[in-house]
């Protein structure tokens, strides 16, 4: 319970298999059940308390294998086969070579999950005598249901998992380059091997605070509620770890910068000249820039005559000739045009 670093397997499990809601069926709730689900929920709460203690510790023990295996092998990746993600779908390669990219990617996959796993034991090696305390304390408990006592078996297995020692990282890595990038190490794939055989053990039963509910008692159930308090604090040091974990692996060469792509825009005669888009785009707005004034002049409707400067501000009629002299100027009313008034006819004398 509390563990930092629980199988994918394991969570799934969890979400998938219905929670105990009572004891199973011809399994009657005892004393005795409820004396061994107290004490092992203060086992897991006084573990909790521990392991809460020592994170700076834990943060400092990653840090410092990150710094002996970074100062072991510096480089060691640099030369490894590097395939986008793409290349399998995007370039056209034969059967061989297709299986040959494939072998690669995943043994370079294999290698950084054990770079990964080193970091994660080295994070849980303070919390060593924590664990012996909460496996000592559980291992005599007993429960009418057997189904508890298997999955408190596989809580302590997976205790004695996190006691083993990190795996030697720059060895296995050295060992692949000297293959030629072709054989993976016989202990990377033993490492991976029991890992994947604990999470399938781990994946057929559920979690043990799950079946352990219909024993709780009120007081129980709040030991439970601190303990999950002091779990939510563990994930504290897990942005340091990870950053940690992304700059060892530049170190090691595994992670490389992605090559810049030129875009097609900056390519020569892909796009016209900046000074040729200006005007344009301001006219398009419906503004005309000062530098554009020479511009607006050529790219006038020639039908519309142009405007006079000063005098008479009276609108004209396109295309119609100017008044004469001694004659008013039409008037417009809207969008109407009213004739001009003749003077009044002379009277005879």
């Amino acid at each position: 319970m509390g563990q930092r670093w629980t199988t994918a397997s394991v969570v799934l499990a969890a979400t998938l298999l219905p929670a105990a809601g009572s004891p199973p069926a011809g399994a009657a709730k005892t004393p005795a059940d409820a004396v061994a689900t107290h004490a092992f929920l203060a086992a897991g709460y006084a573990r909790e308390q521990a392991v809460v203690a020592a994170l700076p510790a834990s943060t400092a023990a990653v840090e410092g294998a990150a710094g002996r295996i970074g100062g072991e092998c510096p480089g060691v990746l640099a030369g490894s086969p590097a395939f986008p993600p793409f290349q399998l779908t995007t370039h056209r390669v034969g059967a061989r070579q297709r299986g040959e990219l494939i072998r690669e990617n995943d043994q370079s996959l294999d290698l950084s999950r054990e770079l990964t796993l080193a970091l994660a034991m080295a994070l849980v090696q303070p919390d060593r005598q924590a664990d012996l305390g909460f496996a000592s304390a559980v291992e005599p408990l007993q429960w009418s249901n057997p189904e508890i006592a298997e999955a408190v078996h596989l809580e302590v297995a997976s205790l004695e998992e996190r006691l083993e020692p990190p795996p030697n990282v720059c060895v296995d890595m050295r060992a692949w380059v000297t293959s030629g990038y072709r054989i993976l190490p016989a202990e990377t794939k033993e490492l991976f091997a029991r890992r994947r055989a604990a999470a399938k053990r781990g994946a057929s039963v559920r979690p043990v605070l799950s079946l352990l509910a219909p024993y709780e008692s009120p007081a129980d159930k709040i030991l439970v509620h601190e303990t999950e308090q002091l779990t939510e604090q563990e994930i504290r040091p897990v942005k340091a770890v990870v950053r940690i974990l992304a700059s060892l692996r530049e170190t090691l060469g595994i992670a490389r910068p992605a090559p810049k792509r030129r875009s097609k825009l900056s390519e020569p005669g892909f796009l016209p000249p900046l000074a040729s888009i200006a005007p344009r785009a301001a006219r398009a707005a419906g503004r005309y820039p000062r530098q554009d004034r020479q511009d607006r002049r050529l790219t006038a409707d020639p039908r519309r005559p142009p405007q006079p400067k000063g005098g008479s501000k009276r609108p004209t009629v396109s295309g119609a000739p100017a008044p004469a002299a001694g004659r008013s100027a039409p008037r417009t009313t809207g969008s109407r045009t009213a004739a001009p008034r003749s003077p009044p006819p002379a009277r005879r004398r």
